[in-house]
């Protein structure tokens, strides 16, 4: 050691290479890795590292996509609650900088937060795509996974209790394989729209165009075939005839142990003359019909006394008129051979019950029919939305009215909701036919608005975007007021399905694939 000098450089003789005495210690020579460094860096951009750097980058390409995706409904939510804040910031901005000369940035309103997260993702490492492919790639990954957030958010919501919550995420569910398909082809017309040398409103045409393609199909699925309103009233009429003709006749003792079981029952219940006038007088009804024989005809009418109670404004007084209705159809639906006095009675009941379900078919499906046809009589007067707003003016008048709208199922009255509020499809192709020309006003506004964003081409392209969108937003609507009147009719109408879990996990697993066999 004392016959060197610090700083000196030697050869190690066991492994070749140069070490310097630095302090007393023998080390690598400092040169010597900053060359091997340099080394190792050119190698790598020249693609001679190995080939799981390029998977590395593509996952992680992946990953970024699906994150961004995920987070575009969160992100927009918050950029939504944060705009009076964001505005207010900007204005006092504003108000600075003139006063001090200042060149303090504003925040945008709207994709604030996503810039935000992207920063951090940039901070956290993540590679931004870099070639055409890419970027395709990465547009697509970046709309399954926002579709992907939507149909999530919408399942969560489906096992809220809050009715409107439901409805949202009935709203969030609705054909999830379309979402997902849209999500996919819908930005990568885009981004394909802008390799190719489409300026914003081209790319948004195309965009819009592969999304309704898409969606439209489905949304305008064929109605179901079923019999008309005037054939199910005569097959209606018919069954109330072969009903008489079974002559059934029930035992005045039946009776009697059906009423005096009732009673009971029905104060349990809760049952108080004053509180529930109408309710008690349909059981003075029932009462004097005691002591007789009672034919299948009379027990009509008495189901129909039964009913008018049951159509009380009040709640509870309907509560009471229904439990007397339930256990009036079961005294007569389940009556054995030894309560019947003469007749057939299993043939009666049968073809009573099938009567009953065929005229409410009529009644219903003609309901129906009439806010159709007044719509038709009253789509002149809209004059920039015409059918559509005419069907969904009268459909909003019916949801409205909850006397009405108990005589209808749970599943018929989401058909009529469905007509009034729109869908997800119906309400974007809505918006954009705003901007369909229909006078000065909206003439101004499209070609306006058009040329402002896209010069000569976006005034030739906003109002033809918003033709495509009014008709398809028309075609949507009457296509539900369609299906609402073939469910009343007995019309069985397709249920949406949740997402397919497994599918969507195969899906974005071959998208990260797809990124890493691009590095």
């Amino acid at each position: 050691m004392d016959d060197y000098k610090d700083g000196e450089i030697l050869v190690n003789p066991q492994t070749g290479e140069r070490i310097q005495l630095v302090r007393g210690e023998w080390k690598p020579v400092l040169a010597d890795l900053k060359d091997r460094a340099t080394a190792i860096s050119a190698a790598s951009s020249k693609s001679e590292l190995p080939a799981a750097s390029g998977i590395l980058r593509g996952l992680q390409l992946g990953a970024r996509d699906l994150m961004t995706g995920a987070m575009g409904l969160p992100a927009l939510a918050a950029d939504v609650a944060t705009a009076p804040f964001t505005g207010a910031r900007n204005l006092a901005v504003a108000g600075y900088n003139k006063l001090t000369g200042g060149n303090v940035p504003s925040q945008p309103i709207i994709g604030g937060t996503g810039q935000q997260f992207q920063s951090v993702l940039d901070a956290a490492g993540f590679p931004k795509p870099e070639s055409d492919t890419e970027r395709m790639l990465s547009a697509v990954t970046q709309g399954v996974g926002g579709a992907a957030t939507g149909l999530g958010a919408g399942q969560a919501l489906s096992k809220a209790a809050s009715p409107m919550a439901q409805r949202l995420a009935s709203v969030l569910t609705t054909a999830p394989r379309t979402q997902l398909a849209v999500g996919a082809a819908s930005p990568a017309a885009g981004e394909a729209t802008r390799q190719a040398g489409g300026g914003p409103i081209a790319q948004t045409a195309a965009e819009l165009a592969t999304a309704g393609a898409l969606s439209i199909p489905s949304a305008i699925a064929r109605v179901p075939q079923t019999a008309t309103t005037d054939q199910l009233r005569a097959a209606s009429g018919a069954a109330y005839k072969a009903a008489e003709q079974a002559g059934a006749v029930f035992k005045p003792a039946a009776y009697d142990n059906f009423f005096s079981s009732l009673v009971p029952d029905v104060r349990k219940a809760g049952f108080d003359v004053g509180l529930h006038p109408k309710a008690a007088a349909v059981l003075n009804r029932l009462e004097s019909e005691q002591g007789k024989p009672q034919t299948l005809e009379n027990m009509e009418i008495l189901r129909r006394v039964v009913k008018s109670a049951a159509a009380s404004p009040e709640a509870d007084e309907r509560r009471i008129a229904s439990i007397i209705q339930d256990r009036l159809d079961d005294f007569v639906s389940k009556a054995g051979p030894g309560d019947i006095l003469a007749g057939n009675a299993p043939v009666a009941v049968s073809e009573l019950q099938n009567a009953r379900k065929l005229w409410s078919q009529a009644s219903k499906s003609d309901a129906i029919e009439t806010l159709i046809d007044r719509a038709k009589l009253s789509a002149p007067n809209f004059s920039a939305s015409g059918m559509e707003n005419a069907l969904r003016t009268e459909f909003r008048a019916l949801a409205k009215n909850e006397r009405k709208m108990r005589l209808f199922s749970e599943d018929e009255q989401e058909t009529i909701r469905k007509v009034a509020m729109g869908g997800p499809v119906e309400n974007a192709m809505r918006f954009i036919g705003k901007f369909a020309v229909r006078g000065p006003v909206s003439g101004g506004l499209s070609f306006g608005t058009g040329a402002m964003l896209g010069g000569t081409t976006g005034a030739v392209v906003i109002p033809a975007l918003g033709e495509a969108g009014r008709y398809g937003a028309s075609l949507m609507t009457k296509r539900n007021a369609d299906m609402a009147a073939a469910l009343m009719r007995g019309g069985k109408l397709s249920k949406t399905t949740g997402i397919n879990r497994d599918q969507l996990a195969a899906a974005l697993a071959a998208m990260g694939a797809a990124n890493a066999g691009q590095q």
